[in-house]
């Protein structure tokens, strides 16, 4: 709550128009503050409580989806675990590794998973783990596909993965500009 408030006071220097005193008359805002504020107490992982933060920010400052899209994005940052949040930031923009053969790489073959574990070397031989987060991803209509297995072009493996939900979803979950 002390992050919130300071950012929000922050959001008075920053954004023009805006004015803390408002915020009491917006009820998109107060719902939204609310349901983070809960989701909040019950979890100690930073990468949830940022997200949370910014989603308030992002309805305070007027820049976030509509007001039931808002709410089923709050319950997702709930129910989603930090390892959904930074596959599915990975899968938004897939980083190619740098120094790959040209050659080689028009001519390779691979799959999604391969591209998620060179970025996240923790989650090698840990398969069931991320195709669990795949399909939860999948099911929340964020990401494109339910399975990184599937064999691809070496293009293909870095290939963005979200849907237009989910980039909305990170956008509501990113701290505003």
């Amino acid at each position: 709550m002390h992050s919130v408030a300071d950012r929000i006071k922050g959001l008075e220097e920053t954004v023009k128009g805006f004015r803390i005193e408002d915020l009491s008359k917006n009820e998109a805002f107060i719902s939204t503050l609310t349901h983070a504020s809960q989701a909040a107490i019950r979890s100690h992982q930073q990468e949830k409580l940022d997200a949370l933060r910014n989603a308030v920010l992002n309805v305070a400052t007027d820049s976030g989806p509509d007001e039931n899209v808002q709410l089923m994005f709050v319950n997702l940052v709930d129910s989603l675990t930090p390892l959904h949040l930074r596959i599915l930031n990975f899968f938004q923009n897939p980083s190619r590794p740098t120094g790959e053969n040209p050659i080689r790489v028009m001519h390779s073959m691979g799959t999604p998973a391969r591209a998620l574990e060179e970025a996240m070397p923790e989650l090698r031989g840990r398969q069931e783990v991320y195709e669990l987060v795949a399909r939860d991803l999948h099911a929340a209509g964020l990401l494109s596909s339910n399975s990184l297995t599937g064999m691809v072009t070496w293009q293909g493996m870095y290939e963005k993965r979200t849907t237009n939900l989910g980039d909305q979803f990170i956008r509501f979950i990113t701290l505003p500009a």
